[in-house]
Formats: structure tokens, sequence, C-alpha cells
């Protein structure tokens, strides 16, 4: 079955590029695999919307707070942890999707691809991106999702002090 609309969510593992006529991407999460009639930036812009911000507002603060220029993790959702980093630029035909949180290993592979995603789900994803990069962009995703969830608790911490007792 090709779905028209798809949210990301905690079981969401990777958004892949499809080669198909009838569907865009195909999405795989923890225990599913579906395909979704958008390209994997259409539902990564529509995750942000739904989140209450955009893509370009995300990119640029992460860009803003990390220095981070190129290939640049998106939080999708800050409290659940979930975060998406590009293998490719956004905009290139072969760019995957890959949410931080399932990553179990980044392995070299010694076949035709140059790297292999393990997921604590033991399903595997062969992507032509050097293991080099692919750990770069790993370690990105999850100093951005820690600066983010500090920069939340901070702000958090610092609103609940200037709250009234009585308000409290």
């Amino acid at each position: 079955m090709i779905m028209d609309h798809y949210f990301i969510n905690e079981h969401t593992i990777a958004l892949l590029p499809a080669k198909q006529i009838e569907y865009q991407t195909t999405v795989i999460e923890t225990n599913n695999i579906l395909r979704i009639n958008k390209t994997p930036l259409q539902i990564i812009k529509d995750a942000c919307i739904s989140n209450w911000s955009s893509y370009e507002g995300r990119r640029r603060a992460v860009i803003h707070h990390t220095k981070y220029k190129h290939k640049v993790p998106i939080p999708i959702h800050i409290e659940k942890q979930i975060c998406a980093f590009p293998t490719h630029s956004p905009t290139h035909f072969d760019c995957k999707w890959i949410f931080s949180n399932h990553i179990l290993q980044l392995k070299k592979c010694t076949t035709s691809c140059r790297s292999v995603v393990e997921f604590t789900n033991n399903r595997q994803l062969k992507v032509n991106v050097s293991p080099y990069i692919l750990e770069k962009q790993f370690q990105r995703s999850l100093s951005c999702m820690t600066y983010m969830s500090n920069s939340l608790k901070t702000s958090y911490e610092t609103t609940l002090n200037k709250t009234p007792e009585s308000v409290r």
C-alpha cells in the first residue's frame, strides 16, 4: 500500500529515496516498511511544521548554534530525541535521512557500498558514503540534540525561577 502522508515518530529509522514511479520514499520503521508518495525532504519539512517550526528555521537554528553548515542534522522532536541527518545534500536525489536514536553502530562495508548502518532492531542499511563522513554526521546529530536538550532545560529552569511562588 502506498500512503500520501507520513508522520515521523519514535519508530522512524530512515527515509530512503525510492526510484519508483508509484512512490517517492521508502520509510523504514522499527517493525515496518512503508511507501510514501512524498520525497524524503518533503516528509522532513512536514514533520518540522507539525512540531511548530519550519525546516528552514530548524536548519538556521542548528547552523547558528553549532556552526555546522553542510548536511545539517534536523531536530524533528526535541523532547522525544528525534533527530535526522542527511547522507548527502538534502536536495540530492540519493540523500537518505537517518534517525540517530536508532543507530547501534556504523561499519565499513566489505562489498560494493562504502558503509553500513546497523540499527537497534538489527536491520542494516548500506550507504554509499565514507565511514568517516557517516560517523561525523552521526556525532553532529548527537551533539545537536544534546545542545538543544540542555538549552530547553536551562530555559525551563530560568522560567520556573522567574515564576512567582503562588503560580507554581
